[in-house]
């Protein structure tokens, strides 16, 4: 019975010290090991603010010769915490425009801008506060 107490002592405590040593190894040394790729982020641009309505572009990811994992498939356009769209990578064109509209004057806004690559990883982009005018004159 001894040994018994012995040994089930030993195992949880071997079993504490292993996962104190795998909670303490930082991301980036995970993700380096397993080679996972995020997306690279993407600027986006508030181009107009208007009493309802917000315009904003950002630069598509160009096609490039390596593997196809690392590639950016769509971008997640986020409006206040509920997603509004889903775009697709045209790396044919240098940008892609977006008007976002039915929006109240005199209101603040959190847009946020998420972009996926082929393996379904993501990279969020920090949120962006804007709010829209009071009147109708486009200023940013």
């Amino acid at each position: 019975m001894l040994l018994l107490t012995i040994c089930t002592v030993i195992s949880v405590w071997w079993l504490c010290y292993r996962l104190y040593r795998f909670l303490t190894i930082p991301v980036a040394k995970i993700v380096s090991t397993l080679k996972i790729r995020t997306p690279p982020a993407t600027k986006v641009s508030i181009d107009k603010i208007s009493k309802n309505s917000i315009t904003i572009h950002w630069e598509n990811e160009p096609v490039k010769n390596e593997k196809s994992g690392d590639r950016v498939s769509h971008f997640l356009l986020y409006l206040n915490n509920l997603q509004v769209a889903i775009f697709p990578n045209s790396p044919n064109s240098l940008y892609t425009c977006c008007s976002i509209t039915g929006l109240q004057q005199e209101t603040e806004y959190q847009l946020d801008f998420i972009t996926v690559n082929n393996t379904g990883f993501i990279n969020k982009l920090p949120s962006l506060y804007c709010m829209t005018n009071s009147n109708d004159d486009g200023q940013v």
